[in-house]
């Protein structure tokens, strides 16, 4: 019987350990596989602190047949300076007799980046379920073969073959919940998180979620339920993250979630991601009383000129309004935005700043815009810089397209971040990572990634 081995990359430089929650997505995927017959061990090469290089020993020494690497797929953590060693790395895995295959958004829309020539490196493209499964139930991965199997995509003869794309969309209802088991769950920080749902409806210019997923699906809310049973009963998860792009997409199934925790009388700590053009005010007072204490908001921007031209679907007036309701129902809100969105001028950069500084929830996570291949600001920007970032977690800005002067937007930019400070706000260092798990008051303004399950 073949044997898979599902990798989790080393970031680069390693996560803090203090980051680090399990990868749900991998997990979920593998666990999908072993429900279908294969063998399958997980290898989180970030939490182990394993250089890329040590990747093909690793496998060897798990007598591994095929290694599948997910990079962004549901989680964008990874930078971009990941990519730089793969091919390397693949090269000695396919002269090792190891076929190789790349999932996400890398793969999907850069194969350039993870794919070498031959049929021993394959790179699925948007939902890997399907593709993978009818990859491994081939005897040989031969040209032939290979050109049957749908969204996909491999060198041969120095040529990219792309194979026709899947007509509907995989049903999430058939995966099983995600065996924990398969990483030791104690080496993670202590917040289980699940996926409820695959995709967005927003279609924000600067996102390529919905391009990748296609349509929003959430799975059928009985099962959310039994996952969080299954996480409180077997590993004793006092909170649990829902880390879906958008969890509350659709209202009725929310509301079906918390009225059958309620009933069941589940005591856990709950928190999710979602938009504020879906944060119905009675959903979310009953998400409360079923556990919700922690929510994210991606709000970008406080200017209704640059809400609309991102697709936002939402005025500053509704932004202002779900975020103070959101705290008078005792949610801790993480509010996120973009500071250099493109054609933002000094005045529209000031109303992001003034909203900002109005609504000051307890987290603030401050993002510079990443180009990312699939969406619509990557189609229409991408010829006007010198080079791509798609990394989304840069500290600093990646390109310059607002209408405003570097050294000016840097000006604004530190002096609310100074204002923040001032009101109390610790900034997110690696010196100040301790304070912050320290204090149970914690507010905090970010440019980098920030820690989950903070104070809730």
């Amino acid at each position: 019987m073949k044997k898979i081995i599902f990798v989790n990359l080393p970031n680069f430089p390693f996560t803090p350990q203090e980051l680090l929650i399990e990868p749900i997505d991998l997990l979920s995927l593998a666990s999908f596989i072993i429900q279908s017959g294969y063998k399958a061990e997980v290898l989180d090469m970030d939490i182990e602190r394993l250089e890329l290089s040590a990747l093909p020993q690793q496998v060897k020494t798990r007598n591994g047949d095929i290694v599948v690497i997910l990079c962004d797929y549901h989680i964008p953590l990874h930078t971009d300076l990941v990519m730089n060693g793969l091919k390397a790395v693949t090269t000695v895995l396919v002269n090792l007799g190891i076929k190789v295959v790349y999932g996400g958004k890398v793969a999907t829309y850069s194969p350039e980046k993870v794919l070498i020539d031959g049929c021993q490196v394959i790179a699925v493209q948007r939902e890997m379920e399907v593709s993978l499964l009818s990859l491994l139930s081939l005897q040989r991965w031969t040209v032939e073969a290979l050109r049957v199997i749908p969204q996909i995509c491999f060198y041969y003869n120095s040529e990219l073959t792309k194979t026709g794309k899947i007509d509907y969309n995989f049903d999430i209802n058939s995966l099983p919940i995600p065996d924990r088991r398969l990483v030791n769950i104690d080496n993670y920080i202590d917040i289980r998180s699940l996926l409820s749902s695959r995709g967005c409806v927003h279609e924000c210019s600067y996102c390529n979620t919905c391009d990748f997923w296609g349509s929003w699906r959430g799975r059928k809310a009985d099962m959310v339920v039994a996952e969080i049973d299954h996480l409180i009963n077997e590993l004793e998860a006092k909170k649990i993250l829902f880390l879906d792009d958008n969890a509350i997409v659709d209202n009725t199934r929310m509301v079906y979630i918390a009225e059958k925790i309620i009933k069941k009388n589940i005591q856990v700590k709950l928190g999710c991601l979602g938009s504020i053009r879906f944060a119905d005010k009675k959903m979310l007072e009953l998400m409360v009383t079923a556990g919700w204490r922690w929510i994210h908001y991606g709000v970008e921007s406080g200017d209704d000129e640059v809400l609309r031209k991102t697709n936002k679907g939402v005025s500053s007036r509704k932004i202002e309004e779900i975020l103070e309701y959101s705290a008078r129902l005792g949610l801790r809100v993480r509010s996120s935005w973009i500071l250099d969105l493109p054609g933002m001028t000094e005045e529209s950069l000031k109303r992001t700043v003034e909203l900002i500084m109005k609504s000051q929830t307890p987290e603030i996570r401050l993002h510079y815009l990443s180009l990312r291949p699939g969406s619509e600001f990557y189609g229409e920007y991408r010829n006007k810089v010198s080079s791509i970032k798609s990394y989304i977690h840069n500290p600093v800005s990646n390109y310059n397209l607002t209408k405003i002067e570097p050294e000016r937007f840097n000006e604004i930019v530190n002096d609310m971040i100074k204002g923040l400070m001032m009101s109390g706000y610790i900034m997110n260092t690696d010196e100040n990572l301790q304070k912050i798990i320290r204090t149970p008051t914690a507010k905090v303004v970010s440019l980098k990634p920030l820690r989950y399950g903070l104070h809730w």
